[in-house]
């Protein structure tokens, strides 16, 4: 099995491979379905002209299919317009904060495949998104969803917008969404085990701190003499065995603050 899952693992590397990237810009194009229905259209016309008549028929269902695709999802949205609040006008990175959006159609024709772009995320993925229900033909519908901001900052970081390419997904038409309110996220807050110790400004000798040598407190440690060390921190029974002179280290007085 396990054989198998690495031949499957490399078939997969090897297929999705980009052994060409140079050449992507030139290539991208050719992903949209639009091309691929251009395509058809003129072999419909090729086979059309020199096979057999009948192929016109494809060539028609093939513009009609244009048309529809590039009109349909332009036209449904000219009726459509959206409004959004956030719940909360405060919160921190990670936490979850509701949204909710109300959405309007003026047309007598529901609007299928809504998705609310932009605004919420910061992913370049046009793709990415959030899906809608439809929205019934002279009605207004509200959604709500949970919305958990990545970073701190103020949201939207753009203009939200109502995006839909139904039926065929040959062309995206969109509107903006109107907020009706801002969202102030703060940085996420962190637990400390232990709170370390800060610049003193304001010395304490009932606060001492075992981070920083000074003249106060629990013994720390010895270390060799240095010039300015006072006679008194010397450690005589250290000196007299090693031969060279030796002082002790002390706590420091110290004053935590924090902001």
């Amino acid at each position: 099995m396990n054989q198998i899952a690495q031949s499957l693992h490399r078939a997969h590397r090897l297929l999705h491979y980009d052994f060409c990237p140079w050449a992507n810009r030139w290539v991208y194009w050719m992903k949209h379905p639009l091309t691929a229905l251009i395509a058809a259209s003129l072999v419909a016309v090729l086979c059309g002209i020199f096979v057999n008549r009948y192929a016109f028929v494809l060539l028609g269902v093939a513009a009609v299919v244009g048309f529809l695709g590039t009109v349909w999802p332009w036209i449904a949205l000219r009726g459509v317009s959206g409004e959004a609040r956030f719940q909360q006008s405060r919160c921190r990175a990670g936490h979850a904060v509701v949204v909710r959006l109300r959405v309007r159609n003026r047309f007598p024709w529901p609007a299928w495949g809504l998705s609310i772009r932009r605004g919420f995320h910061e992913s370049l993925d046009e793709s990415a998104g959030i899906a809608l229900a439809r929205v019934n033909g002279w009605s207004e519908m509200e959604f709500e969803w949970l919305f958990r901001p990545e970073r701190r900052g103020v949201y939207p970081l753009q203009t939200p917008r109502i995006d839909t390419s139904f039926p065929f997904g040959l062309f995206h038409a969109s509107v903006p969404i109107q907020m009706s309110s801002e969202l102030v996220v703060w940085p996420a807050a962190v637990s400390l085990d232990a709170l370390p110790d800060a610049a003193e400004i304001q010395t304490r000798e009932d606060q001492l701190t075992d981070r920083r040598s000074g003249h106060c407190g629990d013994l720390l440690g010895t270390r060799p003499f240095r010039d300015g060390d006072s006679l008194r921190r010397v450690h005589w029974l250290q000196t007299a065995r090693q031969g060279k002179m030796i002082v002790i280290e002390r706590q420091a007085p110290a004053t935590c603050a924090v902001r």
